[in-house]
């Protein structure tokens, strides 16, 4: 017999133990879908059991980042069949329960299995109508191959290869094995179809020698954004020989992408102002390529500070982008400087197909809140007083500032300091002048000696030019005197103005505030003041020192009498009052000599 002939076995085939033939149609067996509901594969369940996991030597493997290198493991006694979680770190779900580790538990048909993205349904004693092809038989690794031609090309791919799952953002090296089946050498170019052409780097034509085989790399890379959307691809790997184009092969994949999340979350603005609370944007957006569910919520915070968003739970799809307020409240304050509170903002991101995935997003808002008044509100209000009073408002209306009284009282206070200064100068500047006077009368006196030592005919003259300098210098002092009592007698003027003004306001502030209940004391009890006109109640001035120009007091003579020469000049000296300085006096006798 042959032994390409099915039907007769060869003799030394040994029947595996198991059903038999007739009884296939209760074996079970397990069917794979991916994230969309779509079959991708069935796997025949036998005693030997199946394990699941990433890794290439699982009799199961499902290739995504999830998934751990050995995930979980199915049993089958006979009769039923048994789920395990290896200690996975994304754990797996039986119907709606989560398994615990190391520990086997009785699957269902009824319950399907949740594995990262992938769901698993187990089908006992029928087919199920979903499977997308037989269960596989002999190498599970082995990569489908197209010839055309008897002799030609072939192609294979790497069993790592041959159901290949893209991670966005990483870059994948595709092994690519020619092989020339004809006896003349080619040179073959390779090509990749059924993914953007910007994930494909193309790769160089070999040169491949007569019944040789060669490798070349391909690589592919899906990027990091929506666009790598997660569904199947139909890959098309195709050599093809530049000598003879008849030669060619093809090798059909299905290919598929990972899911990944990238959200982003930005707060605007950054720092907020406000007395009792402040409202702030928080942006979202889904920068995966997978439907992802956001968790918002804040941090720790300071005591008495609360945060609220208007929504705290918000699903979006990829690169979908939303807008939710968050407002912060603190209690108010009254008086003081500003208050800095640090908000931070967690948002928790979960794809929403598998719920396996996870990641965490940070950002911060601060809240500056400020006071109703500020640190600088008595400073500036003072300030405020103070012009309002140099503005000479009203007394009705000045009565009612706060703090006016006050005011009043220092001004008048310094009016009559000034008052006695203005007095002390103007007695001291009259003492510099007497004083003056005294040293020009000695100086003449000294002179008249001089004068008088001359010769008879030169004394007429210097007498004459003595009496033109002395009369120059008394006239030069009594106009500087003059000066000076004009602008002293001026300035206790005004300042009895001003002070009389201040009392006058003063007693109209009291009579705008209170009526008066008392009759004005008698001027007599009063110091001496002058009267301001329109004032309800006569008020105190300050006491004003003598002005230099002094009251009319006796004069006394010193010298009642003397001789004096014709054409000639003597000096004499009057006294005023008791206690007045002596002041000197040029007496001319302008008579001819005879």
């Amino acid at each position: 017999m042959s032994a390409d002939n099915p039907s007769n076995p060869p003799a030394d085939r040994q029947t595996p133990a198991g059903p038999s033939p007739s009884s296939s149609d209760q074996a079970p067996h397990i069917v794979v879908l991916d994230a969309q509901g779509n079959p991708v594969q069935t796997l025949a369940l036998t005693r030997a059991g199946v394990t699941i996991g990433r890794l290439a030597n699982n009799a199961l493997q499902l290739d995504a980042p999830v998934i751990s290198r050995t995930h979980a493991r199915i049993d089958w006694d006979g009769a039923r069949a048994t789920v395990t979680d290896l200690g996975s770190k994304s754990g797996a779900r039986l119907g709606t329960m989560r398994l615990p580790p190391q520990t086997p538990q009785v699957w269902d048909p009824a319950q399907t299995l949740q594995i990262g993205p992938y769901t698993l349904r187990l089908h006992i004693g029928t087919s199920s109508p979903a499977d997308p092809a037989p269960p596989v038989t002999g190498d599970p690794h082995a990569a489908p191959t197209r010839k055309v031609g008897e002799a030609g090309l072939s192609v294979a791919l790497s069993p790592a290869h041959t159901a290949l799952t893209l991670i966005p953002g990483e870059p994948a090296d595709v092994e690519v094995r020619v092989t020339n089946q004809t006896n003349a050498p080619q040179t073959v170019a390779l090509s990749l179809s059924g993914l953007p052409e910007t994930w494909v780097e193309p790769a160089p034509a070999l040169r491949v020698a007569p019944f040789s085989m060669k490798t070349a790399i391909i690589r592919v890379q899906a990027p990091a954004s929506p666009e790598s959307a997660v569904r199947p691809y139909e890959v098309r790997v195709r050599v093809s020989s530049q000598e003879d184009p008849s030669s060619s092969a093809e090798l059909r994949l299905e290919w598929r992408v990972a899911p990944f999340l990238s959200g982003e979350v930005e707060v605007a603005p950054h720092r907020a102002l406000g007395r009792e609370q402040a409202v702030v944007t928080v942006h979202l957006h889904n920068g995966g390529n997978v439907r992802a569910t956001y968790h918002l919520r804040t941090g720790d915070m300071a005591q008495m500070v609360g945060a609220a968003f208007t929504q705290e739970y918000v699903t979006l799809d990829p690169d979908e982008t939303v807008e939710i307020p968050l407002t912060i409240t603190a209690p108010r304050r009254i008086f003081g400087g500003h208050r800095v509170y640090t908000a931070p903002i967690e948002v928790e991101e979960t794809d929403e197909v598998s719920g396996s995935l996870r990641r965490t997003l940070h950002a911060e808002v601060r809240f500056v809140q400020t006071t109703l008044l500020p640190l600088w509100a008595p400073v500036a209000l003072f300030g405020l007083l103070l012009l309002l009073y140099g503005l000479n408002l009203p007394a009705a209306l000045w009565a009612r500032v706060p703090g006016s009284g006050f005011l009043a009282g220092v001004q008048s206070g310094g009016i009559r300091a000034e008052a006695t200064q203005v007095a002390a100068l103007a007695t001291q500047r009259a003492l510099q002048g007497q004083t003056a006077l005294a040293d020009v009368g000695a100086a003449l006196a000294a002179t008249q000696s001089a004068v008088a030592a001359l010769p008879t005919e030169q004394q007429a003259s210097a007498q004459t030019a003595l009496a033109g300098a002395f009369q120059a210098t008394v006239a030069s002092l009594s106009v500087a005197q003059t000066a000076n009592a004009q602008a002293l007698a001026a300035t206790n003027a005004a300042l009895e103005a001003q002070l009389a003004q201040t009392a006058a306001v003063r007693d109209q502030q009291t009579a705008a505030v209170q009526a008066p209940t008392t009759s004005a004391p008698s001027p007599a009890a009063r110091p001496t003041a002058t009267p301001s006109p329109g004032a309800v109640t006569p008020r105190p001035t300050a006491t004003i020192a003598p002005s230099p120009t002094p009251v009319a007091q006796p004069t006394t003579v010193a010298a009642a009498s003397g001789e004096v020469d014709p054409a000639s000049i003597a000096f004499g000296s009057i006294k005023k009052g008791t206690t007045g300085a002596p002041r000197t006096l040029l007496l001319k006798n302008t008579a001819m000599r005879r």
